[in-house]
């Protein structure tokens, strides 16, 4: 939870906080995310009946297998960390902890050869920038 007097104690390494944390503040680029298909990775695997697939899953959620990241919500639905949002590529609590995550590295783990046919970092980068 945000403290407006001191916001920067919310972000303590290794924590995940979920997209609306980040969009408080980063509001066009919350804006930006919402359009991508990424906003949308969790509904997706839901429809196609993937969503009790674990190597499925890993790539449409935030922090799958991680401390305090995402875990089977009561609702498969939804849940705070649902979708690949800012902390998938950015790491938890994105670089305000001190520990940046290098996205590329992170593309990678998902957009691989066999889900991700042709995918190059240098061109999907300007489409989520």
């Amino acid at each position: 939870r945000l403290n407006p007097d001191d916001p920067w104690k919310a972000f303590r390494p290794g924590e995940y906080h979920g997209n609306n944390a980040c969009g408080s503040c980063h509001t066009e680029e919350m804006g930006s995310w919402l359009t991508q298909f990424h906003s949308v990775a969790w509904p997706t695997l839901v429809k196609r009946g993937d969503h009790e697939k674990a190597e499925c899953v890993s790539c449409h959620v935030t922090g799958a297998g991680q401390p305090g990241g995402w875990a089977p919500p009561a609702d498969p639905h939804g849940g705070l960390l649902t979708d690949v949002g800012c902390e998938a590529c950015h790491g938890p609590g994105g670089p305000h902890d001190g520990e940046p995550t290098a996205a590329e590295t992170t593309c990678a783990g998902c957009h691989d050869e066999k889900h991700s046919i042709a995918f190059s970092y240098e061109k999907g980068l300007p489409l989520i920038d």
